[in-house]
C-alpha cells in the first residue's frame, strides 16, 4: 500500500505541471479572444478562421512530438540516455525543415488560396494580416514541441510548466501593447495579435535553449554531440507519432 501511495504521488507530481500548462494556454486563448473582441467583430472572426488554419499546421507536428516523447521516455527508462541526443537532433532537423518549407509555401501561395474559402472581404483582410505575421513563428513552435517532448520524456515536466508560463505572460503582454497600441507601440489590432504570438514563441524558444545549455548534467543526453543521421530512427519516430 505504501508503494502504491508513493506511485500516485509521483504521477501527480509529474502530471501537475502539464495540467497547469494546458490551463494556462487555455486562459491565454480566452484573454486573446477578449482583446480582439474589443477591436471588433471582424477582427474576432478573422482570428478564429486564421487560428483554425494555424492549429492545423501545429497538429501536423503535435503527433510527431508525441512519438518523440514516447521514444525519449523509453530510452530514458532503458538507461540508453546518450541515444536521446540523436533522437532530439533528428527530430529537430525534420520538423524545422518542414516548418521552413510550410512557411515559405504559405508566404508565397497561401494568402491567395484563402480567397477561395473566405467570402467576406473584411474577414479575408483580417486573416491575411494575422497570418502574414503568425506564420513566421511556425518553425519556433515546432522547435518548442520537440523540447516539450524531451523534457516530458525525461520526467522534468516542471520545465514544461515554466515554458508555458513564459509563453503566456509574454503573449498576453505583447497582445495588449500591440493590439491596442500601448506603451509607445503602434496600434496594430489583429496584426498585433499575430506578431505577439511570434514574439512569445521566440522568447519561449530562447528559454528552452538557455535553460538546456545551463543544466549541469545535460551532457549525459548527448544533445550537443554530432550524430550521424539514421533513417531507421526517423522512420521509427514517424511510425509511433502517426
Amino acid at each position: 500500500m505504501k508503494d502504491s501511495t508513493i506511485s500516485y504521488r509521483e504521477i501527480f507530481r509529474l502530471s501537475l505541471p502539464i495540467i497547469a500548462s494546458s490551463a494556462v494556454e487555455n486562459i491565454t486563448a480566452i484573454i486573446n479572444t477578449a482583446f480582439l473582441g474589443h477591436v471588433g467583430a471582424v477582427a474576432l472572426g478573422a482570428s478564429a478562421v486564421a487560428g483554425i488554419f494555424y492549429l492545423a499546421l501545429i497538429m501536423l507536428a503535435f503527433g510527431f512530438g508525441i512519438g518523440v516523447q514516447i521514444i525519449v521516455a523509453r530510452r530514458y527508462g532503458e538507461k540508453k540516455i546518450p541515444q536521446i541526443g540523436q533522437i532530439i537532433q533528428q527530430s529537430l532537423l525534420f520538423l524545422l525543415s518542414w516548418g521552413i518549407i510550410l512557411t515559405l509555401i504559405f508566404h508565397f501561395w497561401g494568402i491567395p488560396l484563402f480567397r477561395h474559402f473566405v467570402r467576406s472581404g473584411e474577414i479575408f483582410e483580417g486573416v491575411s494580416e494575422y497570418l502574414s505575421f503568425r506564420i513566421w513563428g511556425l518553425s519556433l513552435a515546432y522547435f518548442n514541441i520537440i523540447f516539450r517532448a524531451f523534457y516530458t520524456g525525461i520526467m522534468r515536466t516542471r520545465v514544461v510548466g515554466y515554458y508555458s508560463m513564459i509563453l503566456a505572460v509574454t503573449n498576453i503582454f505583447f497582445d495588449y501593447v500591440l493590439i491596442f497600441g500601448k506603451m509607445g507601440f503602434p496600434r496594430m489590432e489583429i496584426a498585433g495579435a499575430g506578431l505577439s504570438s511570434v514574439i512569445a514563441e521566440g522568447v519561449a524558444t530562447l528559454f528552452f535553449v538557455i535553460y538546456t545549455i545551463n543544466q549541469k548534467n545535460i551532457q549525459q543526453f548527448a544533445l550537443m554531440r554530432r550524430h550521424a543521421f539514421d533513417w531507421k530512427v526517423m522512420i521509427h519516430t514517424l511510425r509511433i507519432g502517426s
